[in-house]
Order: structure tokens, then C-alpha cells, then sequence
């Protein structure tokens, strides 16, 4: 299990709506006869999202915390992780090619990322992606399906 779930909470809003449902051969006259009451509710994420979420004082992170050859590692992770995945391949030959970095700026970038827990180290060159901050896919779902302790529900929201 990616060890960033148990350390950020997924906020998330319920979505509940009612709305009745009838068939034509059961209007008649303009009344409707027979219908039936249908009652849903959904998980939306409370927050504004793409592939970075919109976190309070990641401001501080982006911006203050990182450097730019940071900020260039964290935007190479954003376009290249895959769907559906917590976990970065950091291979240091092809990420300095592609990034034009050195192995010694590549390796203090990583080091940045860790420190700011954007991202952990899992085994040689691969990495846990925060998804707290970063995520590719439905993160409701992703969640649910790792640690579904870790959603808490800040509103309900009830919509007709």
C-alpha cells in the first residue's frame, strides 16, 4: 500500500439525489398514476483538480520549497505517470537525457521531492507518487480501493 494514504485524508463531498421515475402507459390525462421514488448519492472530490491537486500552502511547495530543477523533475512526473498509478520509474540514465540534467542535480531533485513528500522511494529507481498532490485517473476510486479509511466525507450535498 502506497504509505502516503495513511498521512492524507481524501476529502470528499456526498452527492444525494432524489427524482421519480414513471412510465408512459401510466400517465394519463396529463396525471401520472404510478410512479416510483429513485434515491442516489455519489463521492466528488471537494477539491479543483487536473493532474495536481489544488492543496492549501502547495503554493509554498511549488514555489519556495523546490528549486527549478525540482520543479522540472516534478513537472517530468506530472506528464508521465500512467493512469491509475501511484508509482514513478525514475531510471537516472533516461530521465537526465530527457531532462538535461546531471546524475548529481537529478539525484539532489529526487532528494528535494522526498523532503517535501511529493514522492517516496519504493525500490531502486522506483518511487510512491504522493496522490494527495498528484494522481492520473479516478482518485475517488484509487482510494476506495487502497484505503477506503483514509476518505472522509465533509459535506453532503443534497441536489433535486
Amino acid at each position: 500500500m502506497n504509505p502516503f494514504l495513511q498521512n492524507f485524508k481524501l476529502n470528499v463531498v456526498k452527492v444525494n439525489t432524489t427524482y421519480y421515475e414513471t412510465k408512459t402507459s401510466d400517465i394519463s390525462d396529463g396525471y401520472v398514476g404510478k410512479y416510483k421514488k429513485v434515491e442516489e448519492s455519489f463521492l466528488a472530490e471537494q477539491q479543483d483538480k487536473t493532474s495536481v491537486y489544488n492543496i492549501p500552502n502547495i503554493n509554498n511547495v511549488l514555489f519556495k520549497a523546490l528549486d527549478p530543477r525540482s520543479r522540472d523533475l516534478f513537472l517530468y512526473i506530472i506528464y508521465n505517470i500512467k493512469k491509475e498509478e501511484d508509482i514513478i520509474n525514475l531510471k537516472l540514465d533516461a530521465i537526465c537525457s530527457l531532462t538535461e540534467m546531471s546524475k548529481p542535480t537529478l539525484i539532489k531533485s529526487i532528494n528535494i521531492l522526498i523532503d517535501n513528500a511529493i514522492i517516496c522511494k519504493k525500490s531502486q529507481s522506483e518511487y510512491w507518487v504522493n496522490p494527495f498532490y498528484i494522481f492520473k485517473g479516478n482518485r475517488i476510486d484509487y482510494y476506495n480501493k487502497q484505503c477506503p479509511e483514509c476518505i472522509d466525507i465533509v459535506a453532503n450535498v443534497f441536489k433535486k
